[in-house]
């Protein structure tokens, strides 16, 4: 889960999904320390909050279909491209043969400070 604000980006993860904010400096892994999937009905999810103040830089929310299985360079380097397409992501997770090796799913969203007419 993930909340966007004029204040920044925050949220909770439990489970295989990761969550990473991208900068033209850095690579921040907001859900590494989160707990691994729990078994469904087993009543043991642990939430891992995450928060980033407001500021330029991407957001990548990404299943484990495409981050454990693609290049984390790769994936850096698509959410520092001028052109965002969550596609390229699912693409860099791809078999030769262009098979995934599990589901995958991304959304991908881009920060800027706030105009404020000056040059």
């Amino acid at each position: 889960m993930c909340a966007v604000s004029e204040k920044g980006v925050s949220g909770a993860a439990v489970g295989d999904s990761a969550a990473w904010w991208v900068t033209a400096e850095a690579v921040v892994r907001l859900t590494d320390g989160a707990s691994s999937k729990p078994w469904v009905y087993s009543g043991s999810a642990r939430p891992f909050g995450f928060a980033v103040p407001a500021g330029p830089g991407t957001l990548l929310l990404m299943t484990d279909g495409v981050w454990k299985y693609a290049n984390p360079a790769v994936l850096a380097e698509i959410g520092r491209r001028m052109t965002l397409d969550p596609s390229g992501l699912i693409d860099a997770a791809r078999l030769p043969s262009s098979r995934l090796q599990d589901d995958a799913a991304a959304v991908v969203a881009r920060f800027r400070p706030a105009d404020d007419g000056s040059e």
